[in-house]
């Protein structure tokens, strides 16, 4: 357990090195949030499982819009992997936040961002993030 301990310090003084100060986990447990809380950073927890459906999409859009609400906000996204429909939500918040007003031009930024394509469901999410 010590050597979990150790790397989760670790992980943490990372983090605030990096001047992330904000954490959003789609994780389905709570595993380490705690951690995360203690070391004063802000956390918002979105639990989901498995690949993304559209009510868990828009969940997560809203706790990354929450995250992000403020200009000081430096968020990290806790997650098993980078599915597509969780790149889906991330051009859903460009749209959303008014960062980019054309979905086309989100779809792209992703893409150029991930290097790779952005497949349907993924599209579809950003899409409906669309104000």
């Amino acid at each position: 357990m010590q050597h979990r301990r150790v790397r989760r310090d670790e992980e943490l003084s990372w983090l605030r090195d990096h001047g992330f100060n904000t954490l959003l986990s789609v994780l389905e447990d709570t595993f380490n949030v705690s951690a995360y809380e203690e070391s004063a950073m802000r956390v918002l927890h979105v639990p989901t499982r498995g690949e993304l459906e559209d009510h868990q999409a828009a969940q997560v859009l809203e706790g990354v819009m929450r995250c992000l609400d403020h200009d000081s906000s430096v968020t990290l996204l806790h997650s098993d992997s980078v599915t597509d429909g969780i790149l889906g939500v991330l051009g859903g918040y460009l749209l959303r936040s008014r960062l980019l007003d054309d979905p086309i031009i989100a779809i792209a930024t992703i893409q150029e961002i991930m290097g790779r394509p952005l497949g349907p469901t993924g599209r579809r999410f950003l899409l409906a993030a669309a104000p």
